[in-house]
């Protein structure tokens, strides 16, 4: 019984430090490393929810958006995309905040997805807010793992388009296969309606809001699962303006959906041109 109090006043006594050093040094709340996408997908959550900061434009998508960002200085843009998810768990997360940018990009390649509804009712959870200013370890960017490996820069194995690039094929036809699954036609209309809903919400209050399907492998584009969904797209967001398709050659990918480095930064040009006519 003594080495277990021993241990439990040991454990309280670090935790007490670890969130004291947390306040008093808030710095160390800028570093942080994920080990997961899971985590990626919480920090990325909580970061949007609880800081103050506004934005001018804000990009909502899925893995497939990662690393988009403008070529605009002078706007305060944000990309805020879930791995594995899709737009509307970034739509839902943006309503709830009620930090409403001026314009807004919603991905639609992955729309028939549902909202991750566990990340968002935990990232603005009232009582969690009011846990996190006493206890900021409570933040998943603030766990000691992730603080750690930031500090001492050890990076977890990364999937990143550039380094799988030399495994394409094999990349292309899993996606092929996984794109072949059944469809349920039902629950892709009833999630873009959702989309629908929510885009009217901020569409109401002043955000202009463009639609964006990113180019894929031609393969992929014609596939049963993403056909169906832009089928949706196109049934239940009519009349929303579209960024333009890019034409201005052939763009690589690393797995017939994530753009390799140099074709992001010409897609990230084609889309800051847009934006700046």
């Amino acid at each position: 019984m003594k080495f277990i109090l021993q241990v439990l006043s040991i454990s309280i006594l670090l935790l007490v430090s670890y969130n004291l050093t947390l306040l008093v040094f808030p710095k160390i709340q800028n570093h942080s490393l994920a080990q997961h996408w899971w985590q990626e997908n919480k920090i990325k959550a909580e970061h949007f929810y609880y800081h103050k900061k506004a934005y001018d434009l804000i990009i909502v998508g899925t893995s497939m958006s990662e690393g988009i960002k403008l070529e605009e200085p002078n706007l305060k843009a944000l990309t805020l995309n879930f791995i594995g998810g899709s737009s509307l768990t970034g739509l839902e997360l943006i309503k709830r905040s009620k930090k409403l940018p001026k314009i807004l990009i919603v991905e639609t390649n992955w729309l028939e997805r549902p909202v991750y509804e566990d990340l968002v009712d935990a990232a603005t959870n009232p009582n969690f807010n009011k846990a996190t200013i006493v206890l900021p370890s409570l933040l998943e960017s603030n766990q000691p793992v992730n603080v750690l490996a930031a500090l001492i820069h050890i990076r977890p194995t990364s999937s990143d388009a550039a380094k799988v690039k030399g495994h394409f094929s094999e990349n292309l036809t899993q996606n092929i296969q996984a794109e072949k699954v059944a469809i349920d036609t039902t629950n892709v209309g009833e999630n873009v309606k959702k989309a629908s809903a929510l885009i009217n919400y901020f569409k109401n209050n002043g955000v202009k809001v463009y639609l964006m399907e990113l180019p894929t492998d031609q393969q992929l584009y014609t596939a049963s699962r993403s056909s169906v969904t832009r089928f949706a797209v196109h049934k239940y967001l009519k009349g929303i303006n579209s960024i333009p398709k890019y034409t201005a050659g052939p763009l690589e990918t690393a797995d017939g959906y994530h753009f390799t480095s140099g074709s992001k930064k010409s897609y990230i040009k084609h889309l800051t041109n847009f934006l700046r006519k």
